[in-house]
């Protein structure tokens, strides 16, 4: 391993604007790839997001709640979305543990002389669309490029409250931040915080506090939250089912799963196993066989595996059957892309090509010589794939000859995720002492600019990421960090957020591990 050294990063790397997904380790190949120095690097990097919670109590006679009782009218969007709809919920509820109030929940369009209410407006009313326009158009761009897409934004003005989100200078808003501008909101007022189902903290019985004057600008450290996934649901509603059947009290707070980080649903589409046929089986991991599979018109015996399930990556080295596997899988994301149109999905924009789960790599010549000539790892043929697949859908939205150049699926921002799982997880990457990193042995196979390795480390999830029992899992980290611009990471459940699973990750997941990731190239 290297020597120790600080490498200081602060202001040096930029944090790409990835969407990498924090869910975790599988089974896979120790990574013990060549790193003739005897130490190793320490990263470092301060964290980019605002973390502006102003808000002191108002020197004039302003309650928020006094005598047990409020003036305030809490007002949605008359067309409420999900987002806004759950942040609604989530306002309603926690005011009501911490003050004893059921506060009156109104749409805008109920209330339109604000000189005779006092209202909290969650989101994108007409309230609050009235005053953007005091700010000017050039300072609202400013504002909403500050938050990004999953940023709060807390303001007073005269005596009423907005909470909403930005929306990073695109089309198209994601308003998780309204969410997180609620929680935000009552852990200023009510010292809110959550760790788990029926695991808050909140204070209850408050009835009389003063209006603050807020000036709240909080964006995220890592960039992008997001809404809970179905493995996520399905743990929140088996514990609520436990609860009910052992005659506990009902939970009422069910939708702050929200508040655990999963991987996020509202970016990534998933492939079709059938052409054309948008209710045939489909899933975003480990999909290789949603591509296609022997059955399928088209597909080449060639392309598959001589050890089970999984694709054969080099298509046993005949380059003529290669280009048409690529032209079949990027067929297969055009085909995803259409039903994922720009309008009804705004905001997905990734597609995975990942290899199948606990299946042997392919053992033909070709993919034999290909890993021996890479690090001793699969992962230099997938990568390869990808990259190759990738830049021929480009190629079909920029050619106006074709389709794709000008349908309304087209995406300038799409990219394709690839697993470093398994034998794959291992970097295809040699030390270059000179440079001080590690390099690739071949620039075909490392992830372009579209490409996003989504890494799955053997890390324990109990010691630090600088102790020495890992080492090869961090340097491994590390590699991947000095040949890609975004990378996600993977690794299951924090803290105690699965049931019966109380190991102690805060020795991991702390300061160290999160200025690790940044300084690496994750964002999320």
């Amino acid at each position: 391993m290297n020597k120790y050294f600080k490498l200081i990063v602060t202001g040096l790397l930029t944090l790409c604007t990835a969407t990498g997904v924090f869910a975790a380790g599988c089974n896979q190949d120790d990574a013990t790839g060549e790193n003739p120095n005897d130490g190793r690097r320490v990263f470092y990097r301060t964290f980019e997001g605002i973390h502006k919670l102003d808000a002191p109590e108002v020197t004039t006679d302003d309650y928020l709640v006094k005598n047990g009782k409020t003036e305030y009218i809490l007002v949605i969007p008359e067309k409420v979305d999900n987002y806004e709809r759950t942040a609604k919920d989530e306002f309603v509820l926690l005011f009501r543990k911490a003050t004893g109030i059921s506060i009156s929940v109104r749409p805008d369009t109920d209330i339109t002389d604000l000189s005779n209410a006092k209202i909290i407006s969650i989101g994108e009313t007409s309230h609050k669309k009235a005053y953007d326009s005091t700010l000017g158009a050039e300072a609202k761009l400013e504002e909403d490029n500050k938050l990004g897409k999953q940023g709060v934004r807390i303001v007073t003005v005269g005596d009423d409250i907005f909470l909403y989100t930005g929306n990073g200078g695109d089309t198209a808003r994601t308003k998780l931040g309204s969410i997180y501008a609620v929680y935000d909101f009552m852990q200023i007022y009510f010292n809110f915080d959550y760790f788990f189902r029926n695991c808050i903290t909140i204070d209850k019985g408050v009835s009389e506090t003063k209006l603050r004057n807020f000036d709240v600008f909080d964006v995220p450290d890592v960039k992008h939250r997001s809404t809970y996934s179905q493995g996520v649901k399905s743990t929140f509603d088996g514990i609520r089912s436990y609860e009910k059947n052992a005659g506990l009290e009902p939970q009422d707070i069910i939708q702050r799963r929200n508040r655990s980080r999963d991987n996020n649903e509202e970016i990534m589409m998933t492939i079709f196993s059938e052409f054309g046929n948008y209710s045939s089986q489909n899933y975003p991991y480990h999909n290789t066989n949603m591509y296609m599979s022997l059955l399928s018109p088209g597909v080449e015996p060639g392309w598959f595996s001589t050890a089970g399930s999984q694709l054969c990556y080099t298509a046993r080295g005949d380059d003529a059957s290669y280009r048409r596997m690529v032209e079949y899988c990027a067929r297969k994301v055009e085909n995803s892309m259409i039903y994922y149109n720009t309008e009804d999905f705004p905001t997905t924009n990734y597609f995975t090509l990942t290899h199948e789960d606990n299946e042997a790599h392919c053992t033909c010549a070709e993919c034999v010589r290909f890993r021996e000539a890479n690090n001793n790892t699969y992962a230099a043929a997938e990568c390869r794939l990808l990259n190759d697949v990738i830049d021929l859908v480009y190629e079909w939205m920029a050619d106006p000859s074709k389709e794709i150049s000008k349908a309304p699926y087209k995406r300038d921002d799409l990219k394709g995720v690839f697993f470093a799982y398994g034998s794959s997880s291992r970097a295809p990457v040699k030390w270059d002492e000179e440079k001080g990193k590690y390099v690739p042995y071949n620039y075909d196979c490392i992830p372009n600019e579209k490409v996003v390795a989504w890494i799955c480390p053997t890390q324990p999830s109990t010691f630090d990421v600088y102790d020495p029992y890992c080492d090869v899992s961090t340097d491994n980290l590390a590699a991947w960090g000095d040949i890609t611009t975004e990378t996600w990471y993977w690794f299951y459940f924090t803290y105690y957020t699965r049931p019966l699973h109380f190991a102690n990750n805060f020795n991991k997941i702390n300061n160290n591990f999160w200025q690790f990731l940044l300084a690496n190239g994750m964002s999320y």
